[in-house]
């Protein structure tokens, strides 16, 4: 009961398929075979015809689920009733997504040396070459310039001179403004006077 069942091959040679199958399955199974035997889509645009396969879900009692995947990759190989029912784990899909990556790795590797080697427009080789090195870690020269410059050519000091000014100008004009006003500024007392002598 938990084997893989007929697979769709099979049953196009079966004359009694039609009656134990929908009917979708013997027909999406003959697309698959046909553009399978044309050496591929009709298009570059147009996505690959998929194969059916048997549910892979495993129901409560044990047994294998009867049911048939449409035999697309974003189904998984799950039915269309166990597909809103799986309850995944957080992350699986991104787990998933990159062990497809790493096994597509090689893959692309060869078609960039290929590109590197055999392309006709030049650009698309130094392209695949500069992408290969930066996958292998050699990358190019970045120039860094550690200079600072000055706008206005002052020195620290003059600016921390010009700030002081200012704030004396400043104290002179509150001051000028409270004597004016008939507000002088606090005196200090002479018992100030005589704790700060003290405290020298």
């Amino acid at each position: 009961m938990n084997s893989d069942y007929v697979t769709g091959y099979d049953l196009l040679a079966e004359e009694a398929a039609d009656h134990i199958v929908p009917p979708w399955v013997i027909g999406a199974t003959r697309n698959y075979l046909k553009e399978q035997e044309a050496g591929g889509p009709p298009s570059a645009k147009r996505k690959p015809a998929a194969l059916p396969t048997r549910c892979r879900a495993i129901k409560d009692d044990g047994i294998r689920c009867m049911m048939w995947s449409s035999g697309r990759p974003k189904d998984d190989g799950y039915c269309r009733i166990h597909l809103g029912s799986i309850s995944r784990k957080p992350g699986e899909d991104v787990e998933r997504a990159r062990a497809k990556l790493t096994q597509a790795a090689p893959y692309a590797v060869d078609v960039l040396e290929e590109l590197m080697s055999e392309a006709a427009s030049e650009p698309v080789r130094l392209k695949a070459s500069t992408e290969i090195l930066d996958r292998a870690g050699v990358r190019g020269g970045v120039e860094f310039d550690a200079r600072v410059e000055v706008t206005d050519g002052r020195s620290a000091a003059d600016i921390v001179n010009e700030r002081l000014e200012r704030l004396a100008k400043n104290a002179i004009d509150v001051a000028s403004r409270l004597a004016s006003d008939g507000i002088g500024l606090p005196e200090a007392s002479d018992e100030t006077n005589d704790d700060s002598e003290a405290q020298e």
